[in-house]
């Protein structure tokens, strides 16, 4: 992502006294996100984590694990989930039946390469790739020094360096896609095509494309979308998608759908989790989600309107966040394009909110409380953030000619 295809940087309007506090507050998350990180990395003899019982990097010991099955020829076994948890016990000589597979099997082309080194190497690799790329996208936005480095460094990106999780590399491909949209839509397209490995979290990106009447982007993502399926069953036998939508999707739904409170719970960000702590069943939980998801789609293709006047940044900014809110399936790791568009906005808006701004920058610890007295209340942030961010800037966003965002 050329700097060349950067949107229009925003104007400081912070007072010294502003810019103090929000480096205080993004300097205090740094820090507590850091120490958490770091006891989290903080080992027992038998390679445990003694913050939360588990392999430090949790969330990428399923990508290598499965992806090493594969190379050592037991591919069928990632769909067995019990089975699939007694051979990554073996992997690791340690006790994890309490692991599945849990992704898309495109994912393994990325996996399988890096299965090929031992697992602390190989997450080394993951982490500094992945989030040198989200750097990249959020280089995009030309933001201040010191606001590009939280950014890069949020609460949400040092969860993802913790787990070993994915959400760098894929908010990445969200933001990068919806900033090269309107001038480089082969590009966008591709990216929003790789997105496919972690597709809840490109919900929206139709409705963007749709809304702009962007048809080489949408031509674009088809194909490659299309390109992984191909690529993914002639390296792994075509029967892996089959057993993804029987075995892996049922599997992450009854995970979604567990009674609460269950230990992810804990960093759940959705209407659907804060209704089922608050004792709601299944299907009423689904019914709060609904008009969660109507809404954002909503938003979004008013948003990406030809005739609507907002600036570029400011409506991948604001894109960004409503995708974090419409997820029925959201944790604060998949929360890093939430910290772009606070950023955004702070340098962006006249008298930001600071109180307003900094607690949602600091959501994640507040939520260590709520989740004490057995309560989801993650939701709360994204959902806040961006009605207050609509009602500022209603007046920018009424709709009137405008330059075609689809021109190259």
């Amino acid at each position: 992502m050329p700097q060349s295809f950067a949107v229009n940087p925003p104007k400081n309007n912070l007072t010294q006294l502003q810019s103090r506090i929000a480096f205080a507050i993004a300097a205090y998350a740094f820090i507590i996100g850091i120490i958490d990180y770091a006891l989290v990395w903080y080992l027992v003899e038998d390679g445990i984590s003694p913050v939360n019982l588990r392999l430090p990097y949790w969330d990428f010991s399923n990508l290598w694990s499965g992806s090493r099955l594969v190379i050592e020829g037991k591919l069928d076994l990632i769909f067995d989930p019990e089975t699939y948890r007694r051979e990554i016990s073996r992997l690791h000589g340690l006790d994890l039946t309490n692991q599945e597979w849990s992704y898309p099997p495109s994912l393994l082309l990325l996996g399988v390469p890096l299965a090929l080194f031992p697992i602390w190497f190989a997450y080394i690799v993951w982490s500094a790739g992945t989030l040198y790329v989200w750097h990249l996208a959020v280089q995009q936005f030309q933001l201040p020094k010191l606001a590009h480095f939280f950014v890069v460094f949020s609460p949400a990106a040092i969860t993802n360096l913790s787990l070993g999780q994915n959400d760098a590399l894929m908010a990445a491909f969200l933001i990068g896609g919806l900033v090269l949209a309107p001038k480089r839509p082969i590009i966008a397209g591709v990216l929003f095509g790789l997105l496919t490995l972690k597709p809840h979290l490109g919900l929206l990106v139709p409705f963007c494309l749709i809304a702009s009447w962007n048809v080489r982007a949408i031509l674009s993502a088809t194909a490659t979308t299309v390109l992984i399926i191909i690529v993914t069953g002639l390296a792994f036998g075509f029967n892996v998608w089959t057993e993804f939508f029987e075995v892996t999707r049922p599997l992450m739904i009854r995970i979604m759908e567990a009674p609460f409170p269950q230990g992810y719970h804990a960093k759940a960000t959705t209407a659907f989790v804060l209704l089922r702590s608050l004792g709601s069943d299944v299907s009423l939980a689904y019914a709060a989600q609904l008009p969660v998801i109507v809404l954002s789609v909503g938003l979004t293709i008013y948003l990406w309107h030809r005739q609507n006047m907002l600036d570029h940044g400011s409506r991948v900014a604001l894109t960004g966040v409503l995708v974090v809110l419409a997820t029925p399936y959201g944790y604060t790791y998949d929360c890093l394009p939430l910290y772009l568009a606070i950023a955004w906005f702070l340098f962006r808006l006249k008298r930001p909110n600071l109180l307003l701004l900094g607690g949602v920058w600091c959501f994640p610890y507040i939520m260590v409380l709520t989740n004490e007295l057995f309560l989801s209340l993650g939701f709360i942030a994204p959902a806040l953030l961006t009605t207050w961010l609509f009602v500022r800037l209603r007046g920018e966003m009424t709709a009137s000619r405008a330059p075609d965002l689809t021109a190259s």
